[in-house]
């Protein structure tokens, strides 16, 4: 939308430019219309618009959407090197609860269960595991490569 409104904008001043010049060189007076003004006006206005919400920490309604993907990638801890590991386990716990995987840690299911709830349940265990990994420290993922 902006790149549109400066296209549009830059084409009104290269038509005014234009016209200016044709009545130089015809020597007669120039006159603009009102229309014309008005539509220059209103997209000059628009254009401000746009500029006030780009040049500051501002966005626009179209970029306002936060998306649960996002919110959970945005959580991501740091990988665990051995120190401050309570921090490290709280970042790491809301995490993995943002991204819906933390139902399966600790949880072995017993009995029978639904074909179903099997499928999600090794679903879900992938990706804890696999997130786990992911933030674990390179020196400490050896232990775990097994799994």
């Amino acid at each position: 939308m902006f790149t549109f409104m400066c296209a549009v904008l830059v084409v009104c001043i290269d038509v005014s430019i234009i016209c200016l010049v044709r009545a130089y060189i015809i020597k007669i007076q120039y006159v603009i219309s009102t229309a014309y003004v008005m539509f220059m006006i209103y997209y000059w206005i628009k254009l401000i618009k746009q500029l006030l919400n780009f040049s500051t920490i501002q966005k626009p309604n179209m970029c306002r959407q936060f998306s649960i993907h996002g919110f959970a990638v945005a959580l991501k801890p740091a990988p665990f090197t051995g120190t401050y590991f309570k921090h490290w386990q709280t970042k790491t716990v809301l995490w993995l609860t943002a991204m819906n995987v933390f139902w399966v840690a600790g949880v072995t299911p017993t009995g029978t269960i639904a074909p179903e709830h099997e499928k999600a349940f090794r679903e879900a265990t992938v990706v804890f595991v696999g997130c786990v990994l992911s933030v674990i420290g390179d020196k400490m993922v050896d232990a775990y490569l097994h799994m």
